[in-house]
């Protein structure tokens, strides 16, 4: 949870604390988490249903279905049916928090921090870099630029290497 600045952490569903690659992912993760469903500019995003009942006709939206049609990104892993995002706005609400964090972290270019450097099925390989995203999902890659650069900075993987060094267990 992120608290007054701060993100309390520990690795407890992956592998023992105190692997950069593994740390610093799973922080990402809650942290891009957080700012994307929170600090974002939801109605014009149209990201959470309950606010804008027009909300699977905004930008958002339509680069997930691209990516998904393309078949670039699989939501099966957190939707009750294949493509239900499409039609249900809680499952869209669910889906677009782990598409954010995908297009994010792809577009600051951290998949060397992933387990191989692959999320595939879920997130394809054609997707790990910015040039890939702008080929694949043009939607998504304009999206990116327009309505998630300005309000996150992309802190280099030196300085993530720093921060989350192997063997810090967080003493």
């Amino acid at each position: 949870p992120v608290q007054n600045g701060f993100v309390w952490y520990l690795n407890s569903t992956g592998g023992a604390p105190g692997d950069c690659d593994q740390d610093a992912p799973e922080v990402f993760e809650h942290v891009f988490h957080t700012i994307h469903m929170h600090g974002l500019d939801a109605q014009t995003l149209k990201l959470y249903p309950y606010i804008s009942s027009d909300w699977n006709t905004g930008p958002l939206y339509n680069a997930m279905v691209e990516a998904y049609d393309a078949g670039m990104w699989d939501p099966s892993g957190y939707e009750p049916s294949p493509g239900a995002f499409k039609t249900s706005g809680d499952a869209f609400e669910v889906a677009a928090k782990e598409y954010l964090y995908l297009l994010n972290f792809c577009m600051f270019e951290y998949t060397s921090l992933w387990d191989g450097g692959s999320l595939a099925p879920e997130w394809t390989d054609d997707m790990r870099t910015q040039a890939g995203i702008q080929t694949n999902n043009p939607l998504g890659y304009a999206f990116h630029n327009t309505h998630i650069a300005p309000v996150i900075s992309k802190p280099s993987l030196a300085t993530i290497r720093n921060i989350f060094q192997d063997g810090d267990v967080g003493d």
